[in-house]
Formats: C-alpha cells, sequence, structure tokens
C-alpha cells in the first residue's frame, strides 16, 4: 500500500516467522513477550464487556503448538482462580500496543544488524529479506568484472534460432544436396532486412532460382494441429502482451505469402511434424546425432541444471508381519553448494571438437583432473550401477537401447555436466567412458 510518499510493506517479507517468536530471534529486552487474546471474544456485543476472564475456547488453544498450548492452559488456570477482572477495551488496548512495539523493536534490530554488518538499510533499499541478501552480497562481496553477460545468441551464433531448426535445415541440406545459409553456419540470411531460417540457390539456365527454408515452432507460429482451441484467447506470458495463437498464425501465413510474392520458393516445416519425423526415422535421427555441426553446436548451461531427483528402492513391496515401508527424504545439497562449491567468473574459454586434445589429452588416454567446467561427452552407462549418477532427460517413452543387452555403440548416451563429476571416476563406470565434444572453463571456488 501506498500513501503518498510513503510505501508500507508487510514485515514477513523480510522476518517470515510469527510475531510472538521476534524476542527470542532478536534478543529483545525487558518485554515480556506477545501478550495473549480471546480472538474469538472480540465481537460486537462483548466490546464493552468487564467481567470474569474469558473461557478458554475463546483462545483456540487447538491451534497452539503443545509447549505454548500447556503454558496457556496453565495461566487461563492461575488467571482464573485469582479472580482476574477482564476488562475488554483495556486489555484489547494493551495487546495492539504490545504488538506494535516488539514489531518495532524487532524491524529497527533487523535494520541495525544489516546496516552495521551490511551498508544496506533493507527497509529503503529493498522489498524482501532475498533482496535484501543480493544486495549485500554485491556491495560487499562481488567483484569487479566476475559475472560475464552472455551476448546474445550466445559467443558462437549471432542469430536468434533454434536447435531443431538448424537440426531440420542440416538434414534438407543432406536431402537437397545443397549448401543452405542458416545460423548453424554464421549468421541468417536476410531478405529486406528480415531474416530467414534457410536460405540457398540454385542456377539455371536462364534465371537463379532462390529457396526459402522456414521452421515453424508449434507455439510461436499458431499450429492449428497442436491449438485447435481457444485460438482467440490471449496468452498470459508478460512477453506476449495480449498475444493470441490465430495472431501468431496468420502472421506466419502473411510472412510466407510475402516471401513467396517477391519470387523465393518456400518449404515450411512444422515442429510437431519434424518430432515425428525424428522419432519414426531411425536414418534421420543417426545422421543428427553424429552430424558435426549439430554435436559443435553452443552448449547452454541450463541444460546442465537438474532439478531434485527420487528414486524409489522398489516400485512395489508387500509388507509381512511387522515390516514397515519407510520414506527417506535427503537435506536439499543446494545450500551447501552455494557456500562450498566453485562459481564460475568472467567469460569462459571455449573448446570445440579436436581443440579439447590440447587439454585432456587423445582417446582412450583423457585426463580431466586440470579442468573445472562444462563437459559435453558421451558416457557410456554401465548394466550394473543400481543408483543412477548421471542425470539424463528422455522424451517420449524409455527407449529398447537404453534398457536392453545391446552394442555398447548403441547404448552411448549424449549429457551436460559439470567435470567434477567426471574427474570422480564413478565407479561402475569405465575408466576412458568419456568422450569430450565442447569444453568451458572459468571457475573461481
Amino acid at each position: 500500500m501506498t500513501v503518498g510518499n510513503t510505501k508500507f510493506i508487510d514485515s514477513s517479507n523480510y522476518m517470515p516467522m510469527r510475531l510472538s517468536d521476534l524476542p527470542k530471534a532478536f534478543g529483545l529486552q525487558d518485554t515480556s513477550g506477545k501478550g495473549i487474546f480471546p480472538h474469538l471474544f472480540n465481537r460486537k456485543e462483548h466490546q464493552a464487556y468487564i467481567g470474569p476472564i474469558p473461557s478458554a475456547r475463546y483462545y483456540s488453544p487447538e491451534q497452539m503448538k503443545p509447549e505454548e498450548r500447556e503454558h496457556f492452559i496453565k495461566w487461563h488456570d492461575d488467571m482464573t482462580q485469582s479472580g482476574f477482572i477482564f476488562d475488554f477495551q483495556r486489555e484489547i488496548v494493551k495487546y495492539c500496543r504490545n504488538d506494535v512495539d516488539i514489531l518495532r523493536r524487532a524491524c529497527l534490530a533487523f535494520r541495525k544488524i544489516f546496516l552495521e554488518r551490511g551498508s544496506v538499510c533493507p527497509f529503503v533499499e529493498c522489498t524482501t529479506i532475498a533482496s535484501t541478501c543480493m544486495k549485500v552480497f554485491r556491495r560487499n562481496f562481488l567483484r569487479g568484472k566476475e559475472i560475464g553477460v552472455i551476448p546474445v545468441g550466445g559467443y558462437r551464433y549471432r542469430d536468434n534460432h533454434s536447435r531443431k531448426t538448424v537440426q531440420w535445415l542440416v538434414w534438407m541440406e543432406r536431402e537437397l544436396n545443397q549448401r543452405i545459409s542458416h545460423a548453424g553456419r554464421g549468421r541468417e540470411f536476410r531478405i529486406a532486412g528480415t531474416p530467414v531460417d534457410g536460405y540457398y540457390e540454385t542456377d539455371l539456365e536462364n534465371e537463379t532460382q532462390r529457396y526459402v527454408l522456414q521452421f515453424h515452432g508449434c507455439f510461436w507460429h499458431g499450429c492449428p494441429s497442436c491449438f485447435r482451441i481457444n485460438r482467440e484467447r490471449k496468452l498470459s506470458s508478460s512477453t506476449d502482451h495480449g498475444d493470441t495463437i490465430d495472431a501468431r498464425y496468420e502472421r506466419t501465413l502473411a510472412a510466407t505469402w510475402r516471401l513467396r510474392r517477391r519470387g523465393y520458393l518456400v518449404m515450411e516445416k512444422w515442429e510437431c511434424d519434424f518430432d515425428r519425423e525424428i522419432r519414426e526415422n531411425n536414418e534421420m535421427r543417426d545422421f543428427l546425432e553424429n552430424a558435426q555441426i549439430i554435436k559443435n553446436s553452443p552448449l547452454d548451461p541450463r541444460d546442465a541444471f537438474f532439478g531434485g531427483r527420487t528414486g524409489n528402492i522398489a516400485t512395489r513391496c508387500d509388507v509381512a508381519g511387522t515390516e514397515k515401508i519407510r520414506y527417506i527424504d535427503v537435506c536439499s545439497l543446494y545450500p551447501y553448494v552455494l557456500k562450498t562449491g566453485a562459481f564460475p567468473i568472467g567469460h569462459p574459454k571455449i573448446y570445440i571438437g579436436e581443440e579439447c586434445s590440447e587439454l585432456i589429452g587423445v582417446f582412450p588416454d583423457f585426463d580431466f583432473n586440470s579442468l573445472e567446467g562444462l563437459i559435453r561427452c558421451k558416457v557410456l552407462p554401465p548394466l550394473d550401477l543400481f543408483h543412477p549418477v548421471l542425470p539424463y532427460r528422455v522424451r517420449g517413452k524409455l527407449c529398447s537401447r537404453c534398457v536392453g543387452v545391446v552394442a555398447k555403440r548403441s547404448r552411448k548416451l549424449s549429457v551436460l555436466t559439470v567435470s567434477p563429476i567426471v574427474n570422480s571416476r564413478i565407479p561402475g563406470y569405465p575408466v576412458n567412458f568419456a568422450k569430450p565434444s565442447r569444453k568451458v572453463i572459468a571457475c573461481r571456488k
């Protein structure tokens, strides 16, 4: 709530705890603590009440913690036996003043801690405890030129593109036996200032035939097959500005029409059709998995991030006798990693393909001990490893090559991981299990 130049922010944004816990948390002295008040007794007919202390049920003891409830019952019994006279108006004013005093003193103590130790006023410069901690870090601990801002489009590709677009265009190069200009080879070709996904020319007897290849992501271009209903509904994303699926589809049709009107032959491919083809066409999938231009595409650091993982030891267990099924929750490693792990600083030095041999040698005598960073490599999973170690995302159903006893070459999986995992020589994995294709190195412990 903002009134004039004053903005009121809930204190729970900074101190996410109950008001009754604040005195102990901040070591407040000369305070009797948060009082006890019968909130259920606060009704219109009781505003002028003066008499014996209200019944315990008006204090909602069932909502108290065991220790708190035990303390309350003893307090209420003592007040009842002593013949305490409860003046509603006096008690509610006393209770509210005490609450305000505790919150005021706690906020001052909270502010003093951050001013003395971090030179940050949380109430003036920040709006939450998270933003306050980040402000302290940036002001006191972050050094200059440590956080590298990744260029738009990455370090190698200058134009916005999708991996699937490049995959399709590389496949079309093979099918058409033509060299196509696309983001995987440099900058996208531009027609009247507008980039197109792919472009190539063929020389005929009397003219040059110009071809444009366009890959349409289903969501971004309003695929009529994937989005059959609610096409006029406005999209809720903050970047869409009230856009609709139908509007995107109409813009796609208009762009294709303009290209054809200029004399270009346009070939189009929808994302859903490409996904189906790559699932069903083994030759296509194998070709793209081994295409160098795909293998050496830029790394996306987010691909190395994986959320919390769970592992059930058994999918079914029949309990017999006094046996019990137990659930074990492992404490998060996130705070530990933030405190003790290494963080990348500045901009990375990138090694692609054969360049990696300068750092780790050649296959099969790879040495990863001198590296810290991201590694894209192929891994041969062991057949006798019970608990998974390397995370791997599988699109669609589990494939037979992952579970069947087949050739080693067919079981190799491409993963993006961090060097400490590769350096650890995971038990069960072959000593020379990783073949690197690209590395990014830049860390500070």
